[in-house]
């Protein structure tokens, strides 16, 4: 991961690495997705979980504000999406397959609790998740676009939901 200048697009400019900051944090050294917000990354690091960092201009360096490395139904953690008060996030664990969507508590960094977890159905696999308030619209390989209202973290409802499957 790692942080661009974008003052001359044509050309731009490294400011930071990640893992000049942390170069033996994380075990495979990936960041898969991230959500970012401001000063703050929400990185979905694979195999070794979330971790939350902050880019601080000044000096130009990473710290870490906390880290999930361990979870329920853990697994290869792919990507997420932070409510729009920025209270809550919501990620997913792409393998293996069929493993629950997470709703995580990141309103107190210093203290991340799991509020939740829920599934479309037995098996399907979440992919990317999009947050339009609390709203979460989340894209999954075999179960279409799912949407769901996470304003009560410790009960998401479905409220909708689109097939993407052609039945032709």
């Amino acid at each position: 991961m790692a942080v661009f200048s974008l003052s001359n697009p044509v050309q731009p400019t490294l400011l930071r690495k990640l893992n000049t900051d942390f170069p033996t944090l994380l075990n495979s050294n990936q960041v898969h997705d991230m959500y970012v917000r401001n000063d703050t990354v929400y990185a979905n690091c694979a195999y070794d979980g979330l971790f939350i960092f902050k880019y601080n201009t000044v000096p130009n360096n990473f710290t870490l504000s906390a880290s999930l490395t361990s979870y329920p139904s853990q697994g290869y953690n792919h990507s997420s999406a932070l409510t729009e008060d920025g209270s809550t996030l919501v990620f997913m664990d792409e393998v293996p397959n069929g493993l629950p969507v997470k709703v995580l508590d990141v309103s107190d960094l210093s203290n991340l609790t799991m509020k939740s977890t829920f599934s479309s159905n037995v098996g399907p696999t979440p992919h990317n998740p999009f947050m339009v308030g609390t709203t979460c619209y989340i894209a999954y390989y075999q179960d279409g676009l799912q949407v769901y209202d996470v304003s009560v973290p410790t009960n998401p409802v479905r409220l909708g939901y689109f097939d993407t499957r052609s039945t032709n």
